[in-house]
C-alpha cells in the first residue's frame, strides 16, 4: 500500500511539474508568433448546436485580430409542442451572431465568447436569447479549424448544450 502512495504521489508530482513548467518559462506576447488565425482571416464553419440551439447549423466567421472573432449563422431543428393534449411538430430555425475571444499567439487556444441568437418558429411568436460560449478551438496553417465546447443560454427554458464545429479558412 505505501509503494502505490508513492507512486500515486509521484505521478501526481510529475503532472504537476509538466503543466506548470510551460507557464512559468512562457515567452511574452512581444516574443510569440502570430497564431494561423492572423493569416487566414475568413472561414465558415458547419456545426452542432451553433448557434444555439439547433442540431445543425452553419456559421461564418472573421478574424478581426488574433484574439477577437465575430460570427454569424444558422441553424434548424424540429420542435414538438404540447398544448391542451395536443402534440404539434414544427420546424425552427435559429438566427444568431456573437463575438469570440481566443489567446493570441496560440493555434490551439481556450475561447470564450458572448452570442444574441433568434429562434423563429413556425406558428409562434419569434424567441431571442443571449447564450455565452466556451471551449477549445484548433486552426491549422492550411486553414482547417475544428472547435468543440459548450454553449448555455441564459434563458432557463432553452439551457445549455455541447457545440461541435469543423470549417475552413482562407
Amino acid at each position: 500500500m505505501t509503494q502505490f502512495k508513492f507512486s500515486l504521489w509521484s505521478l501526481v508530482a510529475v503532472l504537476v511539474f509538466l503543466t506548470a513548467t510551460p507557464l512559468t518559462a512562457a515567452p511574452s506576447y512581444s516574443q510569440t508568433e502570430q497564431s494561423h488565425r492572423t493569416r487566414r482571416t475568413a472561414g465558415i464553419l458547419f456545426g452542432l448546436n451553433d448557434p444555439v440551439p439547433a442540431v445543425a447549423g452553419i456559421n461564418i466567421a472573421f478574424n478581426f485580430t488574433d484574439f477577437f472573432r465575430l460570427t454569424e449563422g444558422v441553424g434548424r431543428f424540429n420542435s414538438d409542442y404540447n398544448w391542451g393534449g395536443y402534440v404539434f411538430k414544427t420546424k425552427s430555425v435559429t438566427y444568431g451572431g456573437g463575438a469570440r475571444l481566443l489567446v493570441p499567439g496560440w493555434n490551439l487556444s481556450p475561447i470564450v465568447g458572448l452570442s444574441w441568437a433568434t429562434i423563429a418558429t413556425e406558428g409562434f411568436q419569434d424567441d431571442h436569447h443571449l447564450y455565452a460560449v466556451a471551449g477549445a478551438e484548433w486552426q491549422l496553417d492550411l486553414g482547417l479549424n475544428i472547435g468543440a465546447g459548450y454553449e448555455r443560454s441564459f434563458d432557463s427554458k432553452i439551457g445549455g448544450l455541447p457545440y461541435l464545429n469543423i470549417g475552413w479558412f482562407l
